[in-house]
């Protein structure tokens, strides 16, 4: 059941915030505590978590999508965010 949701909320975020729209601009009280500089890692995250559930391959291509994305760089060698470089 926990699976499930997981996968509906995951559809969801993808859906709703194809731009990867600054989190302080949907939820301006996370402002200034938890400033913004794109979705891609968090969408990353979850990608990679459901990935590892249910090892479907196009979990891994939106891990990689989200990773690598344009202004928001968290593109590192061996694909890994670190937590260090948020501001």
């Amino acid at each position: 059941k926990l699976l499930a949701i997981s996968r509906r909320l995951y559809k969801c975020a993808r859906k709703h915030n194809r731009d990867n729209a600054l989190l302080q601009e949907a939820l301006p009280e996370v402002y200034p505590q938890y400033p913004s500089y794109g979705l891609g890692d968090e969408l990353g995250w979850a990608s990679a978590w459901l990935l590892h559930a249910t090892r479907e391959r196009a979990y891994a291509d939106h891990f990689r999508e989200n990773m690598e994305r344009g202004e928001d760089l968290w593109w590192y060698e061996g694909y890994g965010a670190s937590w260090d470089d948020v501001n």
